[in-house]
């Protein structure tokens, strides 16, 4: 998971199940991947490669859906927002546009939380999946 410490030798062990509680999920990040239009809006392109975490696209990840929970209609339309909070390793390439897919449902990162803390062992973002009935 890393390049510290406890990448490999005798911490490689205690430091894998530690991060496999920590990150008990897998999921993959992609950037958005869009073009303009004659319009001027934005239109979604099918999806590039995944990023890449130790050279393998599956990032592990822990997705908190008891918090920032709310649902609300937006802008008159049918959808249901629902806002989580997503965690993965503090050396994963985590922007405010990009794409989170787990177990097939996309997350958009609306926020990057707590970015300015170098000293955190996660990153965490402010999540949304967007969708009629959008369901955990």
């Amino acid at each position: 998971m890393g390049k510290g410490i406890a990448a490999g030798g005798k911490f490689s062990g205690p430091r894998s199940r530690i991060a496999a509680r920590l990150f008990p999920m897998t999921c993959r990040i992609y950037k958005p991947n869009r073009t303009l239009d004659e319009a001027g809006s934005y239109k979604e392109l099918e999806r590039g490669p995944a990023t890449m975490y130790n050279s393998k696209p599956d990032i592990p990840c822990r997705l908190d859906v008891t918090r920032y929970y709310r649902q609300a209609e937006i802008y008159g339309q049918e959808a249901i927002v629902s806002d989580y909070e997503i965690h993965v390793p503090s050396d994963v390439a985590l922007h405010h546009d990009h794409v989170i897919v787990i177990d097939d449902k996309e997350y958009q990162v609306r926020k990057l939380l707590h970015d300015d803390d170098i000293w955190r062992p996660v990153r965490s973002a402010l999540v949304s999946r967007v969708g009629q009935g959008s369901s955990t």
